[in-house]
């Protein structure tokens, strides 16, 4: 099971802040463990149909038995249309715990 919740404050017409919070109830080789996160982030509209972002995003734990894992990422984001996304993000650890680099390409559809 998992609880997540998610925020959105727009600061001005067109600069936003947002974020998640989650608890999990995750599960590996020795059972049960509660994994916590967070992120918070900040987006900017350049146009209205392209924005960029910078988020930072923790899992405290990122394993059983492990320390937090802290990351931060950025990217653009176009709107297709009213209901279609297309985004990118670059992003690189923190920590130890982090991963040293990643890179997404992500597409959303809203029903």
């Amino acid at each position: 099971p998992e609880l997540r919740l998610a925020y959105h404050y727009g600061l001005t017409e067109r600069w936003s802040l947002y974020g998640v919070g989650q608890v999990a109830a995750l599960s590996d080789g020795d059972g049960r463990f509660v994994q916590s996160g967070a992120s918070i982030a900040t987006a900017y509209a350049f146009t209205p149909r392209l924005s960029g972002f910078i988020e930072y995003f923790g899992l405290y734990p990122s394993t059983r038995d492990a320390d937090a894992q802290h990351n931060i990422n950025f990217g653009p984001v176009f709107l297709i249309d009213d209901n279609m996304q297309i985004d990118a993000r670059v992003g690189f650890g923190l920590n130890e715990e982090a991963p040293d680099f990643f890179a997404t390409i992500g597409f959303s559809i809203r029903f």
